[in-house]
């Protein structure tokens, strides 16, 4: 079995290190320094390091963490289910997973990964195929923006039960977000020397459409997409966006 660990439990950070240390020994490492030179918001993390690029001195390392309780939660829950994990991944992996293998990027693009989702967006940024930041964003809907719909009549929010005014009310605060997101990228992180250059949106926001060719007009940035229909899938099989995790864990290749 191979699970998602929920984006609101994980923490993407890169660290510079001393290249001497061999690839083989950065998660060792990391756990050294935790409380030290590396700091995260919860103890007892499960960690995975990759590095990134290398020079003459240094590594830049991809460090990907969440709690140790929260792995081992869903780890119990699958032997209890007579199943085995034999690997965890990231959302935002899954997704650009996927788009990659549709050809909708490249290994030079700087580009942010936004999924809009109906309660939240996250926001993911990726450089030379990694991700280098995620963060997730709760949309501050009012009270009252959509009716609840039954598991007995599907379950499914469709354009129908929302209040399209507070729905997109409740985004600009989101939309502000996402600038403040490639501000703190290009600023904070590069000191101005890198910036984002495309965007690709995802999700499964009954208002993806008008949602995405808004925040094309706030940043400022190509805007792309993967439509549905150009999935490949089984004869007569139709896939929707909210599909789209699933089908990229299922392209992780290793454990």
């Amino acid at each position: 079995v191979r699970l998602i660990v929920p984006d609101t439990s994980v923490i993407i950070r890169t660290i510079e290190v001393d290249r001497d240390i061999p690839d083989e020994e950065l998660n060792g490492h990391v756990y050294f320094e935790l409380g030290h030179t590396i700091h995260l918001p919860f103890d007892n993390p499960v960690v995975d390091t990759v590095t990134i690029e290398s020079n003459e001195e240094t590594k830049k390392v991809l460090v990907v963490a969440a709690p140790s309780e929260v792995v081992e939660q869903y780890n119990e829950y699958f032997k209890d289910e007579k199943m085995f994990p034999v690997a965890a991944d990231v959302s935002a992996l899954c997704q650009y997973r996927l788009f990659h293998q549709y050809r909708k990027t490249e290994t030079e693009d700087s580009l942010i990964l936004i999924q809009m989702d109906v309660k939240s967006v996250t926001v993911s940024i990726f450089e030379q195929e990694f991700p280098v930041f995620m963060q997730q964003v709760n949309i501050p809907y009012q009270e009252d923006t959509w009716k609840v719909v039954p598991l007995n009549q599907g379950g499914y929010l469709t354009k129908d039960q929302f209040d399209e005014e507070k729905v997109f009310s409740a985004f600009e605060e989101v939309f502000s977000e996402i600038e403040r997101i490639l501000r703190f990228y290009q600023y904070s992180l590069n000191n101005g020397d890198k910036e984002v250059t495309k965007s690709l949106i995802t999700g499964d926001h009954p208002f993806l459409f008008e949602l995405m060719e808004k925040i094309g007009d706030r940043v400022n940035i190509p805007v792309d997409y993967l439509p549905p229909e150009n999935v490949q899938a089984a004869k007569g099989v139709s896939l929707g966006n909210q599909f789209y995790n699933v089908i990229g864990l299922s392209m992780k290749e290793g454990v």
